[in-house]
Order: structure tokens, then sequence, then C-alpha cells
């Protein structure tokens, strides 16, 4: 057990260490579900199989055992299940197809709550052809 503690320990300095050229932490769990903090100022302490994760006044506390793994980040999360920037449809990818949900949502055939993934990527309140093109620079790495 101690063993387990210096190395735990040992992580989380290295980790540390490097989380002040990250902007984001991003915990993700059994279910892919992302909890993402900003790392300005964060602390991460260990409690009864709990992690609490405390950002200026805000508290967030995740269940270490459901928990699949945690990882530093300067892309921000937009509300995909599966954590990729730009994954509207919630597949894993950014292809066609989230370029499709866009539209869809655009052209009020979809609501986008219909999505995992949110599509008003440049975060200006809604969803329109900015975002479609957002969607076409990822897919085509511009």
């Amino acid at each position: 057990m101690k063993k387990y503690i210096v190395l735990l320990i040992t992580l989380f300095t290295l980790m540390s260490a490097k989380a002040e050229t990250f902007t984001f932490l991003n915990c993700v769990n059994h279910d892919a579900e992302i909890t993402q903090v900003d790392t300005n100022g964060l602390k991460i302490t260990f409690s009864d199989g709990m992690a609490v994760i405390t950002v200026g006044d805000q508290v967030t506390t995740l269940e270490l055992s459901a928990l699949d793994y945690m990882e530093f980040t300067n892309t921000k999360h937009h509300g995909s299940t599966s954590g990729v920037y730009g994954d509207v449809n919630g597949d894993g990818k950014v292809d066609v197809e989230d370029v499709n949900a866009t539209i869809n949502i655009i052209l009020d055939l979809k609501d986008a709550t219909d999505y995992p993934g949110s599509a008003d990527l440049n975060e200006d309140g809604k969803v329109d052809v900015e975002d479609v093109n957002e969607v076409i620079n990822i897919i085509l790495a511009i």
C-alpha cells in the first residue's frame, strides 16, 4: 500500500508540474461522460475513494471507482460524450455526419438536443453556417 501511495504522489507531482501548460482537466467516467475543469488554481485531493477537485469556489467530487482516466488538455469540451471537439453526433470522430447533424439543426429538421455533442462550436449562442464551417475545418485539419 505504501508503494501505491508513493507512486500516486509521484504521478500527481509530475502531472501538476505539467498542468500549468494545459488549460483544462478532463475526468472521464465509465460511461464516457466528461467532467471538465479549468486548471487555473486547480487543486485535487483524495479522500475515502473520492477525488475532490477544487478550482476557486467551485468544488467537484468524483468517485474514483467510476473514473476511467483523467487527462490534461487545451481543448474545450463542447458537450460531446466522446470528448472530441466537433463531434456533434457523439460517435467519437469528426466527419461528414457531424456536418449533416449541424445542418439538420439549422434547418430545424432535428433539435440540438437530439445529438449528444454541441453543434454551437464557436459558442455564440446559435447554430449557424459558421458552426458548419468549423466542423469542415476540423475535418480538413485547417
